[in-house]
Parts: structure tokens; C-alpha cells; sequence
């Protein structure tokens, strides 16, 4: 699997800056990565991002924040060109690895260390930045919960407890990055059909 590389003159500074910091934090975490080394993976000086966060703190949070929007906002759109509840959760699914795997894989494991490792890594971002993270990451939980029971009431699907099955779905999709080599066998595409295989298999009747 490859993902393209645009050239740092063909995309906007700040785009930049968020694009070398998720490299640079994946790389080698957030304490061990200084805007001293994100502004030279950026090519720009450290005031350059002076310019546009108020610090690596604010510069975390918003590499997480678009990384959440991103993905939300991929899956919906995708889910919305299909009308049975069948294809909809396929598209979820294979939406969600496509762009964990294609458009965020640096930020991904930065954003589940942060989130989920425990408290001394998410203390580092204030209550309102941890917050807000959550509140984005509850609309992407609600639209798949919403698939489901749209498939139940339907009788496409048997559902017991959509919100224990959407939980377990994402669970499922968050966690390919830990597994996934870049060059395997399987294209991301062909991860998304097999994920989106199991996602049915858990839900038909």
C-alpha cells in the first residue's frame, strides 16, 4: 500500500506544520519531539509555527482534532451514497480502515496513545482539549450506531445491543494499524472488504 507524498511547497504552511508534527510525534512521541524538529520536517523555521499555534501542546490537539473530523466526515459521505443498512455498514467500514491506513496513520497511534494509554499521557491536554476530542469522537460513534439500528428495525440485522456492537466495530477498524505491514499482500481496499465481511457477519440475522 502507498499513499501520495505532496512536495511541502504544494500544500499551505499550516498544513504543513500539521502534517510534519504527526510524522515527527508518531515517530518519537510527543515528549521527545521538539518544534525545533517539526519545523525542520516542515521546512519552515520554529517561528513559522510559532505563527500559527501558541504551542506544541495546541499543535497535539490539533492534529488530533482534524485527524477525528477527517475521518467522520469520509465515513458519512461514503455511508450516504448507499441506501440499505447492508451497504452502509460495508461502506462504514471500509471508509474508516481506507482512511486510517491511506490519510492518518501517523496521527492514529499518536491519538490512541494520548487517548487511551492512561492518565499521565492525557493529563498533558486540558480537560477542554480532552473534551472536545471525545465529543467528535462520539458523532462518529453515532452514526454507526445509527446504521445499526436503522438494519435492525428494518430486519437486516440482528442486533442485540447496537451500542456494544458499534463499540466492538470500531474497536475492530481502530486497531488494523497495529498489524497492517505497508507493504503486505493486502491493499487497503481488500482490508476494508475483509473487515467489512466480519462487520456483517456480527450483525445478520
Amino acid at each position: 500500500m502507498t499513499r501520495p507524498v505532496r512536495k511541502p511547497e504544494e500544500a499551505p504552511v499550516r498544513d504543513q506544520i500539521i502534517a510534519a508534527a504527526s510524522t515527527v510525534f508518531s515517530e518519537r512521541g510527543y515528549e521527545s519531539s521538539s518544534l525545533k524538529s517539526i519545523a525542520e520536517r516542515a521546512n519552515i523555521t520554529p517561528a513559522g509555527i510559532y505563527y500559527h499555534f501558541e504551542n506544541k501542546q495546541a499543535l497535539l490537539c490539533e492534529c488530533l482534532r482534524l485527524a477525528i473530523i477527517g475521518l467522520t466526515g469520509a465515513c458519512q459521505r461514503e455511508v450516504e451514497r448507499h441506501a440499505t443498512p447492508e451497504a452502509r455498514l460495508r461502506a462504514y467500514v471500509k471508509t474508516h480502515i481506507a482512511y486510517q491506513l491511506e490519510e492518518i496513520s501517523d496521527v492514529t497511534t499518536v491519538y490512541t496513545r494520548w487517548m487511551y494509554a492512561g492518565k499521565s499521557e492525557s493529563r498533558k491536554l486540558g480537560d477542554q482539549e480532552r473534551h472536545m476530542l471525545r465529543s467528535l469522537e462520539v458523532v462518529h460513534y453515532r452514526n454507526l450506531k445509527r446504521i445499526l439500528i436503522d438494519g435492525a428495525q428494518t430486519g437486516a440485522f440482528e442486533v442485540e445491543d447496537a451500542s456494544l456492537t458499534a463499540f466492538a466495530i470500531i474497536g475492530m477498524c481502530e486497531h488494523v494499524l497495529n498489524w497492517v505491514k505497508t507493504r503486505g499482500r493486502l491493499t487497503s481496499a481488500e482490508i476494508g472488504d475483509r473487515f467489512a465481511d466480519h462487520a456483517l457477519r456480527m450483525v445478520r440475522t
